[in-house]
């Protein structure tokens, strides 16, 4: 059967996917989940940019795909799906059902969620919707009560996979999946269809004859106009109410952020009003509030917000302090999160190391040290405070069962030494480093013991002892 819509889709998907190997930093970012910068640039469909003008991205983010695995299981579904339906539906038919479902399905997601989404999963329960309803016009045929089964099963455990991984989208899916089942009845409808016959119970083998099989119209012209009708109605409202979802908190936390970003203290109150009027209870807005009396240089008074989210949106205050830094900044990388606000990334840390002081956390303890250390903002910029708590880090790492000081919180400790004056203990501690057989990122950490040699031997500082290091 001839399926050029299938193949079409299938070929834009992995092209897409193929050009954001070729500008990602590693094979393996590619194989397990890109980095979200690496999504956005493709054209994900980022909350903020789409609700700052950038609609276009709920049409890109349909060919973008998270990672080899989220590619591998749409495309082997898009396979499976598109010979049963399109050859029915006809390629037309196919590639708007397709679309309008993905569309909308991005639309009920950003209403419902507010976080980036890629993929073509939400376009694919649209044909599966589409699937179904071929089902239900051709029940009492042997292709339909075998379709009924397996679509069950591919709805309920992609559901269930999307309840158990906080990532996968069941927004989406449901959406695509809804309107995928109105639209698919209105396509559907005033196709024709070749049904054959039930044969007659015999004791021997008997073959159906040509003439046991009629070709005849799936639906009614009716059910054709007003399902294509309500379909398309459904996807462009579940888009109008992801693109301005002004009754949801998410919306105007995110819009709310964004002021702070440019400085609009207008827009920042008014959202700031809106999302405490709808969810005051919710976490991100003790934390909006927070950020917002920071940014006014009200430290004490922004204090108890922040404690107040760090122990609401997760009951590990580690935790919880990364999940504050991605809410301002979603798409960044891990370290671009820490640096993106330096008034709230100082505060957070301050208070999420008061919490754990009783169960000190290495991770949290080194990223805070790091932070204070390499900043680029001069008032928070304080070596002699991150060489205390990078020491700390160490002595707890040595703590562990493990009994083994990761190699990054040697390198905090190593820098900290170097900026308060002792780049030679800096370079004694990144040639034990380096003597780690198993070390990743050997290039960049023999760099930095070379630059910190650098730095002793322009101070004037003997060179540490001879054990040269396993390059």
């Amino acid at each position: 059967m001839l399926t050029p819509a299938t193949h079409l889709l299938s070929f834009v998907i992995i092209f897409v996917y193929a050009s954001m190997l070729v500008s990602a930093s590693s094979p393996l970012e590619g194989f397990l989940l890109f980095e979200p910068t690496t999504l956005l640039d493709f054209g994900a469909a980022s909350p903020k940019n789409i609700w700052q003008g950038q609609t276009w991205r709920i049409f890109t983010a349909l060919f973008v795909h998270g990672g080899f695995l989220h590619l591998f299981f749409n495309l082997f579904v898009l396979r499976q799906i598109g010979p049963l339906l399109e050859p029915t539906l006809g390629t037309a038919r196919f590639l708007l059902l397709f679309l309008a479902t993905g569309l909308g399905s991005f639309g009920f997601s950003l209403y419902m969620n507010g976080q980036l989404a890629v993929g073509a999963s939400g376009g694919l329960f649209g044909l599966i919707g589409g699937l179904l309803v071929l089902r239900f016009f051709v029940r009492r045929q042997a292709i339909g009560k075998r379709l009924f089964v397996e679509l069950i099963v591919v709805i309920l455990i992609n559901l269930a996979i999307g309840w158990l991984i906080p990532i996968v989208d069941n927004a989406a899916h449901l959406g695509g999946l809804c309107i995928g089942i109105v639209l698919g009845a209105g396509l559907l409808a005033d196709r024709p269809f070749l049904f054959f016959a039930e044969p007659p119970k015999t004791t021997g083998p008997e073959e159906t004859s040509p003439s046991d099989a009629k070709v005849q119209i799936l639906g009614t012209p009716r059910l054709a106009t007003w399902g294509s009708f309500f379909g398309l109605a459904l996807c462009v409202t579940l888009l109008a109410l992801g693109l301005k979802p002004i009754n949801r908190v998410h919306y105007h936390l995110t819009q709310a952020h964004d002021a702070i970003d440019y400085g609009n203290t207008e827009k920042l109150n008014r959202h700031l009003n809106l999302a405490q009027v709808i969810d005051p209870f919710e976490p991100g807005v003790d934390l909006l509030e927070g950020r917002a009396l920071l940014q006014k240089g009200e430290a004490e008074k922004a204090k108890p917000f922040l404690v107040n989210a760090l122990r609401t949106l997760n009951q590990k205050p580690n935790v919880a302090w990364g999940v504050a830094l991605q809410s301002i900044a979603p798409t960044s990388k891990y370290d671009q999160r820490l640096f993106y606000d330096a008034r709230l990334t100082n505060a957070l840390c301050d208070e999420a190391l008061a919490l754990t002081l009783t169960e000190p956390v290495v991770e949290l303890i080194n990223d805070c040290a790091w932070f204070l250390l390499t900043t680029k903002t001069p008032r928070f910029h304080k070596p002699s405070k991150a060489i205390q708590l990078a020491r700390f880090a160490v002595e707890q790492a040595r703590e562990q069962p493990e009994d083994q000081v990761p190699p990054a919180v040697l390198h905090t400790l190593a820098e900290a030494e170097a900026q308060t004056g002792r780049p030679d203990e800096a370079a004694v501690m990144m040639e034990k480093v380096l003597l780690t057989k198993s070390l990743r990122q050997r290039d960049y950490y023999r760099k930095e013991y070379e630059r910190f040699l650098k730095m002793a031997q322009a101070q004037g500082q003997p060179p540490p002892p001879k054990s040269q290091p396993d390059f």
